[in-house]
């Protein structure tokens, strides 16, 4: 059996702390350190210095906040998958095990304290790692190669394993499917990833993943079945809620949608992705007395523009033009011609609605409105050239109509800072907003 190299535990009881202690002394593991931390900014940094095969023990008296902000932070720079984790509890309660499900933790141990107990648990959670010893050291070696710029080596070294067919291959893929999401390498990823929901081994983390990449590659009743599956283990994940309304929404299904944005609301009632996706779900479904109400948490005209400029994009791709029209004059209501830079974007937005409804003085009409407004916005004034309107005050050639349709429905506009939570394309890191102040292709992303 190999020992383990360190042992952190965060929590807040030194008798705890003390028992934890007496039971590693009891293991006599000479090259064993233990550590306490006692908040999670501590228990952070010395996750980061760890070694491989360090044990984390962490106390959920600590809070569920405290714990989950301590997880998602450490998530987001190291792999969990590459050290055990234990959850101790005076109870196990319904949230706890919803965590445990959702990080990985190895094992969960409640009630009983005492230090030969303890001592027990520690022994034979070293003893289970040795079947896992190889993996975790896998995932470790591509984390590192990663930091270090190696990615194509990381992922060559993950993909000869999983091609091995060795143990925990649920842990192997989702750290290669990570790397082909980053890279954007979604049909990669979805190759990988598709067995495990037929895998006993799947896990929250790999059910999760395989719904972002469904969402993104447009097979959204695929998402919705998966992300269902995790949400059966883990209901308190305000990730996967919106994730799984944004499923909905994509499929015209606003009710179904709307129950998981409240769900995240109860947990999270200031969460401003889910508050926006709420409030673009009740703009579509026409609940705009609601939609209007719960906008009032959100102080950003930006962030309100793009909320409406989502709802009038979607019910024009649901036929719904006429809705659509009526969405942008009511964003154009409240954020007014003060805010010239945003109505601007909005009346060009509007400009591109009528023009692809062939409705071309209006379409006319609503360009010059963009340009008066902000005359600095060059795309404006291009478009008015194009329809007839006179000279562009852009200084290239002026497109023809349909480039510049599909180029503002394309991926051209800089979009940043604002996300309403609603996700066109299928990506689960849509943002939809304004780009930067300074770019002349400033406008809204439609997809």
């Amino acid at each position: 059996m190999k020992e383990f190299t360190e042992i952190l535990l965060l929590t807040l009881s030194s008798d705890l702390a003390d028992k934890f202690k007496a039971s590693v002394d009891s293991l006599r593991w000479a090259d064993t350190s233990f550590e306490v931390a006692s908040d999670g900014e501590q228990a952070a940094e010395s996750f980061r210095s760890s070694l491989p095969g360090t044990l984390i023990i962490l106390d959920w008296n600590m809070g569920e906040i405290a714990i989950v902000h301590l997880l998602d932070k450490v998530l987001a720079e190291n792999r969990l998958d590459s050290q055990p984790i234990i959850m101790v509890a005076d109870d196990a309660d319904d949230k706890m095990l919803g965590v445990c499900y959702e990080y990985r933790v190895a094992s969960v141990h409640t009630a009983d304290f005492e230090v030969e107990i303890l001592a027990e648990l520690i022994r034979t959670t070293a003893e289970r790692e040795q079947g896992v010893a190889t993996v975790r050291g896998a995932i470790e070696k591509a984390h590192q190669n990663i930091k270090s710029g190696k990615k194509a080596e990381a992922s060559g070294d993950l993909h000869d394993l999983v091609q091995q067919g060795l143990d925990h291959q649920h842990m192997l893929r989702c750290e290669l499917a990570e790397i082909y999401i980053a890279d954007d390498k979604w049909e990669k990823a979805k190759v990988l990833l598709e067995p495990v929901e037929t895998d006993k081994q799947w896990t929250v983390r790999a059910l999760h993943l395989l719904g972002r990449v469904r969402m993104k590659l447009g097979d959204f009743k695929g998402a919705v079945a998966v992300f269902e599956k995790a949400k059966l283990i883990n209901p308190y994940n305000v990730d996967r809620l919106l994730a799984l309304g944004q499923a909905f929404v994509s499929q015209n299904k606003f009710a179904e949608a709307q129950e998981n944005f409240d769900e995240a609301l109860d947990l999270e009632p200031e969460n401003e992705a889910v508050v926006a996706a709420s409030t673009t779900c009740k703009l579509i479904d026409g609940d705009i007395n609601d939609a209007l109400a719960t906008m009032r948490q959100i102080k950003s005209p930006r962030s309100i523009a793009s909320i409406f400029n989502t709802s009038a994009v979607l019910a024009m791709r649901n036929k719904e033009f006429q809705k659509g029209m009526k969405l942008y004059e009511m964003a154009l209501k409240i954020i007014g011609d003060q805010e010239a830079e945003i109505a601007a974007r909005l009346w060009f937005n509007k400009g591109i609605g009528y023009t692809r409804q062939k409705v071309k003085d209006q379409a006319l009409a609503a360009f010059a409105k963009a340009t008066e407004l902000d005359p600095s916005f060059s795309k404006a004034g291009q478009y008015v050239a194009v329809l007839g309107g006179g000279p562009s005050s852009a200084q290239e050639e002026a497109a023809p109509v349909d480039d510049i349709q599909d180029d503002l429905f394309g991926d051209s506009a800089d979009s940043s800072s604002v996300d309403t939570g609603i996700d066109l394309d299928g990506s689960s890191e849509m943002s939809l907003g304004l780009g930067d102040e300074d770019d002349d292709d400033d406008v809204f992303s439609l997809v």
